[in-house]
């Protein structure tokens, strides 16, 4: 079954289940390593490698983290991307 529900409706259910919402930011975000979850779960939320995420939903996230990346490197694709975060998260 496909379950289909409007972002507001998404983060409440999420905020009233305990359940972190996190997002991923080319800058500003904390980095990735000195990020600790929390005791549930956590929802992580991935934009594009063009777009990113929208501001809009940026806002609205208990967290936003920044992956570490070396110079002349100016994104990943979003599936590297996840991968990296989802290792990282699992790691703790």
């Amino acid at each position: 079954p496909l379950l289909t529900t409007s972002l507001p409706d998404l983060l409440a259910a999420l905020h009233v289940a305990h359940v972190q919402t996190i997002g991923t930011v080319a800058e500003g975000g904390l980095a990735l390593p000195e990020f600790e979850r929390g005791v549930g779960g956590t929802a992580v939320f991935m934009g594009s490698e063009y777009f990113g995420l929208p501001d809009e939903l940026i806002s609205q996230l208990d967290a936003r983290v920044t992956i570490p990346m070396l110079p002349g490197i100016d994104s990943f694709s979003v599936n590297a991307a996840a991968a990296i975060v989802l290792y990282e998260l699992r790691r703790k």
